[in-house]
């Protein structure tokens, strides 16, 4: 959908049907919510796919990475029913300590306790 970019410039935003969004996206979150998330979320530019970034963070930052394992959106999947795992770029690619989450592209929602560890254990490997 074309879409004015930050700069004032002719832009183009994607969005991925609500009709896929479950499958591709959310697969192991429940439902309702699951609904609540397509109808209101953002679409993403194009220019997010080809824009280099300035600085990197994590050249600098300890950083840490989830994995979701079958996420299709990072063209992942070992669940039955879905596409074959293809590989990604893996977290130590960019020096981030990577933890593999059983779950769809959000284990924020619907892996909590595997986020929620991940963010405890780099809170407790960084020093003042």
């Amino acid at each position: 959908m074309p879409t004015p970019a930050l700069d004032g410039s002719d832009g183009l935003d994607l969005q991925l049907g609500a009709e896929s969004f479950r499958h591709v996206f959310a697969g192991d979150v429940p439902e309702a919510t699951t609904r609540l998330l397509a109808a209101t979320r953002r679409p993403v530019s194009a220019s997010t796919f080809g824009d280099q970034a300035t600085a990197a963070a994590w050249r600098t930052v300890p950083s840490w990475h989830t994995v979701p394992s079958w996420s299709l959106v990072a063209g992942r999947s070992e669940r039955p029913g879905y596409p074959a795992r293809t590989p990604s770029v893996p977290g130590g690619a960019v020096g981030a300590r990577s933890v593999e989450v059983d779950s769809s592209h959000l284990p924020l929602l619907s892996r909590p306790d595997a986020v929620t560890g991940l963010i405890t254990a780099a809170a407790g490997s960084v020093r003042d």
